[in-house]
């Protein structure tokens, strides 16, 4: 399609994944420098919003991630990523679970 002098091109819309919807989130909860919490939501975010972020202790930065379900994978390797960029510590979940 071209205008009056100039081309206009269109552009493509990008396909986005589509996951079902689910009907409950997964949590974990991890350890964190508190200097760091700032740029570790910046870091979740820019992860295509794998995540919520919320501060549960701020004086131990404590933090509560909620997360789909079916992309727990994809969770625990940011967060595999996270600790070797930013010094998180494990993942867990209150009562030893993981």
């Amino acid at each position: 399609m071209t205008m009056t002098g100039s081309a206009s091109v269109r552009k493509r819309k990008r396909k986005r994944r589509i996951f079902p919807a689910p009907s409950s989130s997964a949590r974990l909860y991890v350890y964190i420098r508190p200097e760091k919490i700032g740029l570790f939501r910046y870091m979740l975010e820019a992860h295509d919003n794998l995540g919520l972020m919320t501060v549960v202790d701020r004086w131990r930065a404590a933090l509560l991630l909620r997360f789909s379900p079916h992309r727990g994978g994809e969770m625990r390797e940011f967060l595999r990523d996270m600790r070797d960029f930013l010094g998180c510590g494990e993942p867990f979940l209150p009562g030893g679970g993981v």
